[in-house]
């Protein structure tokens, strides 16, 4: 797990979006980033734990961190 140098430059709170949805809302709010940049998501839909995990490494990004939080799970994603 990469150190968290400085607070996210982005966030994104996908609720209880499904997949799809979330994949689309992820490639918006990176598009929009520079590279180095950390986009913070909250999700309330359990299947992203996989799916953010897949989708960064489809991409290209860097899984920062995960974390659960209550019915909440939480991610880092660095813009590579």
């Amino acid at each position: 797990m990469a150190a968290m140098s400085s607070a996210p430059q982005a966030i994104l709170d996908a609720g209880g979006d499904a997949s799809a949805i979330l994949s689309a809302a992820l490639y918006r709010c990176t598009d929009e980033m520079q590279a180095g940049q950390v986009l913070h998501v909250i999700s309330q839909n359990p299947s992203t734990r996989i799916h953010v995990r897949d989708w960064c490494c489809v991409t290209g990004h860097e899984l920062l961190r995960t974390q659960e939080d209550g019915n909440e799970t939480l991610f880092w994603i660095r813009k590579c």
